[in-house]
C-alpha cells in the first residue's frame, strides 16, 4: 500500500478475488503477470493464448524476465519496485493499445 500512496492512488477499499469461471469468460482481455499465471488461465478455463497478455511483453526495449514478481510479504523497497514496473508496463501497454485503436 506504500508504494500505491507514493503515486497517490488510494487502495483502502481494494480486495483481492479468486479468480472464477464466470469472470474469465466474460472477460475479454485477460492481463498476468507471468507467463505460468497465462498458461494456467488457458488450461484451466479454456482461453485461447491469444486473450490473455503477460503485462512485461509490451515493454520496450523487451526485457528478458518477463515475470512480475509478487510482492506480498517482501519489503518495502520491493512493493516500490514492482509498482513502478507495472506502472510502466501499463504505460506501454496503454502505447500499444492506443496504437491499435488508431
Amino acid at each position: 500500500m506504500d508504494a500505491a500512496k507514493r503515486h497517490a492512488v488510494n487502495l483502502s477499499n481494494h480486495r483481492s478475488r479468486p479468480v472464477t469461471v464466470d469472470g474469465v469468460r466474460t472477460a475479454d482481455l485477460i492481463v498476468v503477470m507471468d507467463a505460468s499465471q497465462r498458461r494456467q488461465i488457458c488450461e484451466r478455463f479454456g482461453r485461447r493464448p491469444r486473450d490473455v497478455v503477460v503485462l512485461a511483453t509490451s515493454t520496450r526495449p523487451p526485457v528478458e524476465a518477463r515475470t512480475i514478481r509478487d510482492p506480498v510479504d517482501q519489503t518495502a523497497t520491493c512493493s516500490i519496485q514492482v509498482y513502478e514496473r507495472i506502472a510502466r508496463c501499463v504505460r506501454e501497454f496503454g502505447s500499444v493499445l492506443d496504437g491499435r485503436a488508431g
